[in-house]
């Protein structure tokens, strides 16, 4: 590589991204972010959030959602996905209590 020049960063196309900068094992470039299908509030933690919450029925799932995202979508309404998971939890508690 010539002296000054900057290298491109190639992007790997055989996986979908979760984080930036992490490298494909299977083809050795790097993942790209992707802000529609792997937004950053919900892969802050190193996985992504929908493989936790497909675990969980509908309710629960969303509770776990919003709590994830509290604070990392955005702090204007931080206080609004507490509430929101709260929400889920109380209508999941009354399907159980039926």
């Amino acid at each position: 590589m010539e002296e000054g020049k900057v290298m491109a960063r190639r992007y790997c196309t055989c996986i979908v991204a979760i984080q930036c900068g992490i490298m494909c094992e299977k083809c050795g470039g790097f993942l790209r972010p992707n802000p529609i299908h792997h937004p950053s509030h919900y892969t802050s933690c190193g996985i992504e959030c929908i493989q936790v919450t497909e675990m969980f029925n509908f309710c629960r799932g969303n509770a776990i959602k919003y709590i994830w995202r509290a604070g990392e979508k955005s702090k204007e309404t931080e206080i609004e996905d507490l509430k929101n998971a709260v929400w889920y939890l109380e209508r999941e508690i009354e399907r159980l209590g039926r």
